[in-house]
């Protein structure tokens, strides 16, 4: 999970892909989740993380070692690292294909990310999106092309047909001067095709206004005859019954007006506050990922897990807690729109810090894991506060949901959540307050 920044570009001169209004980059966890499953971490680790910052895109890659940009290898370090590289990619494309000819929308769409993935630049200088760390590939901006003009179509049918008019040209002006009589007789005696197409373009229309004139009351009958009268029986009632049509609509109409009142009525009336100690916030169910657990959490064990870090108390506290060997992450999104998470655990003007990261690594899983960030009195930044949790690895778990529990601690307010994480992804926003 620890990553380092290779590098910081911007994407000035490129163009990202994406698919349904969706940036490939915004895919990332897809991908990497998909690759790390099917073809294993050095698949995975080849295309780099990207995280949108101020001044473009930076850039974070898994292996942690020496980083160094494809113009900084000697000749034979570049030569490897393509061949390396275009080996993936012939692999990746080989899941592509199958990915495709699945009967399952999701791989479907699954293939399609993939292919725009391995799409880099042609026109950069040096291969600037392709770097070494430890000696193993790392790609920045995949996912883009080269933002040129597109180029103009049928520039070689324009040319061809343009060579046969003049050769025509000449070959006419070779005939007039030869025989201009017979040249002459033969233009005045073709016969002007061209205005055929003109007579079955407009019988066509004719034919058309004819259907549709024809298909609704032309025929000015009823109980309000003329010509057009369109035909529509609500409009025009043609008997008894077609009154009390009219006056149940009437009825209908009256009713929903009535409704729409009452309910403007009703949102301006002030809300019920429940007392501080029966608040709970409730994970909403609209989310795929996130869905009421099926089983029950054993009993309230917040404290003791923290303990358990030597964690200390705040004026304001997130802590989440699970069971078992996953890796789940708790991200905040601050006010100021800063994040905090396993990469930014201080908070900066947010105030909080990250105080523990679990189950990160293999060797330091704990069957019950808490992560939890706390602001000290007076720290907590005022706005409004968006938690995340992401599954990032569910390991053995697998594609599962995974239960868990969210407690918010704001001064004598606790609010409590519960909740499951679907398969590794972008993460949920599990829940929102504002901090006065």
């Amino acid at each position: 999970m620890n990553r380092q920044l290779v590098a910081e570009t911007s994407l000035t001169g490129l163009r990202p892909l994406g698919i349904g209004g969706r940036r490939v980059h915004d895919s990332w966890h897809e991908i990497e989740s998909y690759l790390r499953s099917a073809l294993g971490e050095r698949y995975a680790d080849l295309f780099a993380e990207p995280v949108a910052g101020s001044a473009g895109l930076s850039w974070f890659a898994a292996p942690e070692g020496e980083v160094k940009a494809y113009s900084d290898l000697d000749e034979a370090q570049q030569t490897a690292l393509v061949a390396e590289v275009e080996h993936r990619f012939t692999t990746i494309r080989e899941h592509i294909d199958t990915l495709g000819q699945s009967t399952r929308d999701s791989d479907r769409r699954l293939a399609e990310t993939l292919e725009r993935a391995v799409v880099v630049p042609e026109r950069q200088e040096g291969r600037d999106f392709l770097y070494s760390v430890e000696g193993e590939p790392v790609l920045v901006n995949w996912g883009t092309r080269d933002d040129v003009a597109e180029p103009p179509q049928a520039v070689l049918q324009d040319f061809l047909r343009g060579e046969a008019l003049r050769t025509r040209e000449k070959q006419v002006q070779a005939a007039a001067a030869v025989q201009p009589a017979v040249v002459q007789r033969e233009v005045v005696e073709v016969f002007p095709w061209w205005w055929l197409l003109w007579l079955l373009f407009g019988l066509l229309i004719a034919a058309m206004m004819y259907l549709l004139l024809i298909g609704c009351g032309v025929s000015g009958t009823g109980a309000r005859p003329g010509f057009l009268d369109f035909c529509p029986g609500w409009l025009a009632p043609r008997d008894a019954n077609a009154g009390d049509l009219l006056r149940e609509q009437d009825r209908g109409d009256a009713l929903r007006r009535e409704i729409l009142e009452l309910e403007r009525r009703l949102a301006q009336l002030p809300r019920c506050e429940r007392p501080p100690s029966q608040q709970q916030t409730l994970l909403p169910p609209d989310d795929d990922d996130v869905a009421p657990p099926d089983e029950e959490i054993p009993p309230d064990d917040y404290e003791e897990r923290l303990r358990d870090e030597d964690i200390e108390e705040g004026e304001m506290q997130i802590t989440l807690i699970w069971d078992g060997d996953p890796d789940l992450d708790l991200k905040i999104i601050c006010p100021d729109g800063t994040t905090i998470d396993y990469r930014n655990k201080v908070g900066g003007a947010c105030g909080g810090v990250l105080d523990v990261d679990a189950n990160d690594k293999e060797e330091t899983i704990r069957p019950e894991p808490v992560e939890n960030v706390t602001w000290p009195e007076g720290r907590a930044q005022p706005g409004h506060y968006r938690v995340i949790i992401d599954n990032y690895k569910g390991r053995s778990a697998g594609p599962e949901p995974v239960p868990f529990r969210l407690r918010v601690k704001r001064g004598d307010q606790v609010q409590e959540i519960e909740g499951r994480v679907g398969e590794p992804g972008p993460g949920s926003v599990v829940h929102e307050f504002d901090v006065q």
